[in-house]
């Protein structure tokens, strides 16, 4: 059905007009059994009117800039699954392939992208498409990197190139962040799979350093000067753990609740337990704003967040009207070539209750014989 498509870093690139305030949160659980799971938040200061879009295998894409200058074209190997924004069905900021790749990128101001020379260089509003299509583990991700340059688009409107980093993983459980600094490719191993936004990765690693003092337990009774202080109540090991949602603050607490929540059996707990997750670093309308040049207030909150079964591929997803999850099933789709593209509204603007009323049951009283 389409023998050809041609990507556009147009509309990736002018979310940036809205991203004076931005933030998202990106992590890993796994479980005893293997599984692995991704949890992903998505804050933005406009309505992203996002979309869970079914991209099947097609037979050539090719990359290409708004100045309609064409890179480098491949034949995806497989199909996947891609979260778009602004109903834009081919700017996808998150996806996950058939075989368990995971992709999700994440605002980030200190990028500073490649030229475009030589035809060898890919538009980071192509990147998701790229990797989705292409590969299925880390490991080849970071050997196909080094082949390709990453060139951003100039948006008038905001006189810049806007920045994204990028985090990978895959069904092993391996995980990488992709930067793009000072004009080069900065790939990052990421043994804990958290990331947020700035500073660099390296930064929020060597800022843990300040937070070792955490842990689960609480605190217990002390003398001081003589006297028997007690703690307040429980969570006391947690004490300085940072509560903002600045990205620095939403690593620490992330990677924090990662390592101390108890290990898991399976997909299905696994899943539970990154909503959980999630729930910590949700922000409700209004309690970030950034000043407008038009004494408007740019109000950043949690639009949506997606979990990823990477083992058994499945995506769930929420939005901040219905809070109820819900889920798409990979293994029911078809992503053979000539198959359609489908999508769903993540944001339905209904909200989904149980009326539980009449699953009411009498209560027997208990008697003594």
């Amino acid at each position: 059905m389409f023998k050809r498509i041609v990507v556009s870093a147009t509309v990736i690139s002018c979310l940036a007009l809205f991203s004076a305030a931005h933030a998202c949160t990106d992590f890993q659980v796994k479980a005893k059994d293997g599984s692995v799971i991704i949890g992903r938040s998505m804050e933005f200061a406009m309505g992203m009117d996002s979309e869970v879009v079914v991209f099947p295998k097609v037979e050539k894409m090719v990359s290409m800039t708004s100045d309609r200058k064409t890179g480098i074209s491949w034949t995806p190997k497989y199909g996947y699954l891609g979260i778009n924004a602004l109903g834009e069905k081919l700017a996808f900021l998150d996806g996950l392939n058939e075989v368990g790749l995971s992709i999700e990128f994440l605002w980030f101001t200190e990028s500073k992208y490649q030229e475009a020379k030589n035809g060898d260089w890919l538009s980071v509003g192509d990147l998701s498409h790229w990797l989705l299509g292409n590969f299925a583990t880390v490991d080849e991700v970071k050997t196909a990197f080094p082949r390709v340059k990453v060139v951003g688009v100039y948006v008038p409107q905001l006189g810049m190139v806007p920045g994204f980093h990028a985090a990978v993983h895959d069904a092993r459980g391996n995980n990488i962040v992709v930067e793009f600094i000072n004009g080069e490719t900065k790939i990052y191993d990421n043994p804990i799979g958290v990331m947020t936004n700035k500073p660099t990765f390296d930064w929020h690693l060597t800022n843990l350093r300040n937070y070792v003092n955490l842990d689960p337990y609480d605190k217990e009774e002390k003398t001081i000067a003589g006297v028997k202080v007690s703690p307040t109540g429980s969570g006391t090991g947690w004490l300085g753990m940072p509560g903002d949602w600045s990205p620095p603050s939403r690593f620490v607490r992330t990677v924090m609740m990662v390592d101390s929540a108890d290990p898991v059996n399976n997909a299905a707990e696994a899943v539970n337990l990154a909503e959980h997750i999630l729930n910590a670093v949700d922000i409700p309308m209004g309690v970030i704003k950034t000043r407008h040049l038009e004494n408007k207030d740019m109000i950043d909150y949690t639009q949506w967040i997606v979990i990823k079964d990477l083992t058994n591929k499945v995506l769930y997803f929420r939005s901040y009207q219905d809070l109820t999850l819900k889920k798409v099933d990979m293994k029911k789709l078809n992503f053979n070539r000539g198959a359609e593209i489908k999508t769903i509204r993540i944001e339905s603007g209904i909200r989904t209750i149980l009326d539980m009323t009449e699953k009411l049951v009498t209560f027997k009283r208990w008697v003594k014989k």
